[in-house]
């Protein structure tokens, strides 16, 4: 797992969607590393270019349909870690 990066006042800097979906999957325990020092400037565009280089990864369609099927198993959703109902729709009908 990426840990999520916060600043030394416990303020997220990177990481709200993956803190989202580990408080509703139950988790009380998140990863996270302090970055300290750094300019606020600094800190705003590196958390843009994060969001950034996330935005434009691609998925293994066929994998996370895999993937989805397990999760189902033990109750958790594609909706419950941030995909839409359409998109979920989308990948359970994906075609190798």
């Amino acid at each position: 797992m990426i840990p999520l990066l916060k600043n030394s006042k416990n303020q997220l800097i990177t990481g709200e969607g993956r803190y989202r979906s580990l408080l509703k999957m139950g988790c009380s325990y998140v990863a996270c590393l302090t970055i300290e020092n750094l300019p606020p400037e600094v800190l705003r565009a590196y958390r843009i270019a994060d969001n950034q280089l996330t935005r434009s990864t691609e998925f293994d369609y066929s994998t996370l349909k895999n993937e989805f099927k397990f999760l189902f198993d033990y109750k958790i959703l594609g909706t419950d870690i941030g995909f839409t109902a359409l998109q979920v729709d989308q990948i359970y009908n994906y075609k190798n």
